[in-house]
């Protein structure tokens, strides 16, 4: 599961990334680093 929800992710950023860093958009990254370590943690347990 980690590995396809990081995949539709890292395909999106790359188009998005650069257009909504200006925007709320990193607000979101936060959340979504955030989300990811605290996925790995759990998955490393």
């Amino acid at each position: 599961v980690q590995a396809l929800v990081a995949g539709r992710r890292v395909r999106a950023l790359p188009r998005a990334g650069h257009r909504l860093r200006r925007e709320p958009f990193g607000r979101y990254m936060e959340v979504v680093r955030d989300f990811l370590a605290s996925v790995r943690s759990a998955g490393q347990e």
